[in-house]
């Protein structure tokens, strides 16, 4: 789906990770970082950047924030454009 252009990089990231599956184990912001970075960069995140993301959301962001914050970042198009998929 994502090569053919039927789907966005960015739907399956947030249907994956905003699924009732996924929302069923309860996972801490910790957790919730560590799959937002595993998911749309490919990469698990240093140590600096997880602790940002993690006190944006202790005070008061909210996980669709972030998750926008994501796709909207320049390094998700640059993956995206890397494997030739539609991001958004």
């Amino acid at each position: 789906f994502l090569i053919h252009g039927d789907y966005s990089a960015r739907t399956a990231s947030h249907e994956f990770l905003f699924s009732e599956e996924f929302i069923s184990y309860g996972y801490e912001d910790e957790v919730f970082v560590d799959y937002l970075y595993r998911a749309m960069m490919g990469r698990t995140p240093g140590t600096d950047e997880a602790a940002y993301w993690v006190w944006r959301l202790s005070t008061g962001m909210t996980r669709e924030a972030a998750f926008d914050e994501f796709a909207n970042s320049h390094e998700f198009a640059l993956i995206c454009q890397d494997y030739g998929i539609n991001c958004q």
